[in-house]
């Protein structure tokens, strides 16, 4: 009849409906899909930067290293630690802890550890009363190269057995063993208490250092 309008198929209509969600939906995936690939490729950029950064932190550090570097040794054995300057700075002994014993020098008097002395000690330290084979003497340096960084140098001593004089049988010397331990940037400090006096003309009395 002219006029009259025509009704559409409600199961036709749902069907259009459902294809177009379902182009949406595929749109919607595409995108999420573009965007991790994004991410991914730029988290794993950043993440190269970041271990190239540290690669070139660690490489710094080592090159520190190797520049400040101490090598203890025994002479005589069983008598005395000496300190070579085996880096490539100068460096001031602001003092040492031995065992549990700290010694300090005065701000101005460290002693000087020069680089480049060849086969000479640049500093001797006196060994503590040895008791019995098998202590460990432990002993830390505090330093500062010249450029004004401040490191620690952590070695030790290992008391392995006496050597006794064939006419009277007593411990006249000790077989010892000596290693040294990497250095390490530190920022310690050193504590002077009031009226302050040298020990033996040289360190001083009840100064301590931290840590």
């Amino acid at each position: 009849m002219k006029g009259a309008k025509h009704k559409e198929d409600p199961v036709a209509v749902q069907r259009t409906l459902l294809e177009k969600v379902g182009s949406v939906a595929a749109i919607i995936a595409a995108l999420a899909a573009v965007g991790a690939a994004c991410g991914a490729i730029y988290f794993g950029q950043r993440q190269t930067q970041i271990n190239e950064h540290q690669a070139e932190i660690n490489g710094h550090l080592t090159k520190l290293q190797e520049d400040v570097a101490v090598v203890a040794a025994l002479n005589p054995p069983g008598r005395y630690i000496v300190l070579y300057n085996s880096g490539k700075l100068n460096l001031w002994l602001a003092g040492f802890r031995l065992e549990s014993h700290d010694y300090c020098y005065r701000p101005g008097e460290y002693r000087l550890m020069a680089v480049n002395v060849g086969k000479d000690a640049t500093y001797q330290i006196a060994l503590p009363e040895i008791k019995r084979a098998g202590q460990v003497v432990r002993l830390r340096l505090y330093i500062c190269d010249q450029l004004g960084r401040k490191w620690t140098s952590e070695h030790r001593v290992k008391i392995d057995s006496p050597n006794r004089s064939p006419e009277t049988g007593k411990v006249d010397s000790w077989n010892t063993r000596v290693w040294s331990l990497p250095t390490f940037r530190a920022n310690w400090s050193a504590h002077y208490p009031p009226n302050a006096t040298s020990r033996d003309g040289e360190t001083i009395e009840g100064a301590t250092f931290d840590p």
